[in-house]
């Protein structure tokens, strides 16, 4: 089994303080509690974050510039365990066969109902 387990920030490790996130942000310390755990355990923990995307045109380099000090800050101050992170995800819909609930059927439901609407 790969014990590797990424892990987005934003609403998942951390929730929005405001209208957006900052090194105030609160931490969701049960899942914190728990990706620590994984870690000590001997799990790989990557990051995989939007941050700043949007705003910095979907640049990984520029969205770490604009906020990778802050978020580095929050997770220290938060004292979250990881070996890596990554900038740069994409700011959509993720369709992942590793995604934890992951359902074929239910993910081309979906894909249906988006091309129904079509470009609304």
């Amino acid at each position: 089994m790969n014990k590797t387990l990424v892990v987005d920030i934003d609403d998942t490790l951390t929730f929005k303080h405001g209208k957006d996130y900052t090194i105030d942000s609160l931490p969701n310390p049960f899942m914190i509690k728990r990706i620590n755990k994984l870690h000590q355990l001997g799990w790989k923990i990557v990051l995989f974050t939007a941050r700043k995307m949007e705003s910095s045109g979907h640049d990984a380099g520029k969205a770490l510039a604009r906020g990778g000090y802050n978020t580095f800050k929050w997770l220290e101050k938060h004292k979250v365990e990881f070996d890596a992170i990554h900038f740069g995800k994409p700011n959509g819909i993720i369709i992942d066969d590793k995604a934890i609930g992951y359902d074929m059927g239910k993910v081309l439901l979906y894909l249906d109902k988006l091309i129904e609407k079509g470009n609304v």
